[in-house]
């Protein structure tokens, strides 16, 4: 049987789900797919190991990309990120999960906004913005009332805002110096005084990303690379700005996720090309760490993991060299994995995106047995939810 050849123009229409979200009591999903063509904000129920995806309810129709949505932590109400045009002037949207309220947060179609993140108590909200001038981002603070966006800093640099303190009063924001280094600083919200929690440094990289605040309020962990040659997860005291490594792989960490209530985290390694997932129950400190099984997919990449608010699950993208971005939901309790969301490959099979010979530098990682047999039966169009392993397995 000769091998089939399908148009460039299947492959321009495959399509990709990201950028999960979950609601406060956990029950629906968001996310962001291009389905329509545009990148728009849909929702999904979370419906545990169910046979095949549930169908997911539009709820934006703006016609126009959106970067991000992210859930309100007491109200079925998320922030929209997307800009016009292509513009990449981002613009904040407050929109109900349902998709009937729509309103716009900020309407200044020359300026960028870049959302940080919800108050603990869902009331306010903080971001970035260059209004004040277009080479430098000052950080804002808005209530969801409509109240005008209040200046918290403002600086003559490019500042981000990060993660509000578990009591609502500080905030965390970080201050790009180089491509190489960025610092992080500690705001009082009532003082307006900034603490920079990190070393002034000019000697190699000094990155230090996505902290995650305890539910003490002492410190963070995050990933720096900081007097080392790869990103590793550490903690940082917000007191004393005292910083100690965790971990010593010779792979970067790529992302770290805290849950709500502190008592578990996700870790993201990168190696060789591939996301390895760790779980650990931290409820006794990192040092009395226990690891917590970890769902079985085939070598792929993971992105934005993402705790529901009461722990129990984990949300991801998954994608591989054969398999297009969706979002996948781990259970961590009952050790159920499922695929929250299926998007089409256009009209073409998924063993025509298989992945060549030569691209692996070593070989390939390890899988489960159940997992590594057929990936894609003679018709092509097996699909990815049978490929995993439902479940933990032995191999």
């Amino acid at each position: 049987m000769g091998t089939n050849r399908y148009a460039f123009e299947r492959y321009l229409n495959v399509r990709t789900a990201r950028d999960p979200s979950f609601s406060p009591d956990g029950r629906r999903l968001s996310f962001i797919t291009d389905i329509t063509g545009v990148a728009e904000v849909w929702t999904v129920p979370v419906t545990p190991a169910s046979a095949a995806p549930s169908w997911p309810h539009q709820i934006t129709f703006r016609g126009e990309r959106s970067d991000s949505a992210t859930y309100a932590p007491a109200a079925p109400m998320l922030l929209v990120a997307g800009d016009a045009g292509g513009a990449e002037r981002t613009q904040l949207y407050l929109v109900s999960d349902d998709g009937v309220t729509f309103s716009p947060l900020t309407d200044q179609p020359d300026v960028i906004h870049t959302f940080g993140s919800w108050s603990p108590d869902g009331h306010r909200l903080c971001y970035a913005s260059n209004r004040r001038d277009a080479r430098h981002f000052d950080l804002y603070e808005q209530t969801i009332d409509g109240t005008p966006p209040r200046l918290i800093y403002q600086d003559d640099s490019t500042n981000g805002a990060l993660h509000y303190a578990p009591d609502g009063r500080r905030l965390l924001f970080s201050r790009v110096e180089s491509n190489t280094r960025n610092a992080l600083f500690l705001l009082d919200l009532n003082s307006g005084t900034a603490q920079r929690l990190t070393p002034e440094t000019t000697d190699g990289p000094a990155h230090h990303l996505a902290p995650q605040w305890a539910t003490d309020g002492s410190g963070c962990y995050l990933l720096s690379n900081r007097g080392r040659e790869f990103l590793s997860l550490a903690w940082l005291d917000v007191t004393s700005g005292a910083m100690t490594y965790l971990t010593d792989d010779q792979w970067d960490d790529e992302e770290v996720a805290l849950s709500h209530d502190g008592t578990r985290l996700a870790l993201l390694t990168n190696v060789e090309g591939y996301s390895r997932l760790a779980l650990f129950d931290i409820s006794r400190g990192w040092s009395e760490r226990q690891p917590l099984p970890v769902p079985e997919l085939p070598a792929g990449v993971m992105h934005e993991v993402t705790w529901s608010r009461d722990g129990a699950r984990l949300a991801f993208t998954y994608e591989a060299a054969d398999t297009n971005a969706d979002v996948w939901v781990w259970d961590a309790d009952e050790r159920v994995l499922w695929q929250a969301t299926q998007s089409a490959t256009g009209g073409s099979p998924c063993n025509t995106l298989g992945l060549p010979a030569a691209a692996w530098p070593t070989e390939p990682p390890q899988m489960c047995a159940s997992v590594a047999q057929e990936v894609c039966p003679t018709d092509g169009y097996y699909p990815l939810a049978q490929r995993a392993a439902y479940g933990t397995q032995e191999c």
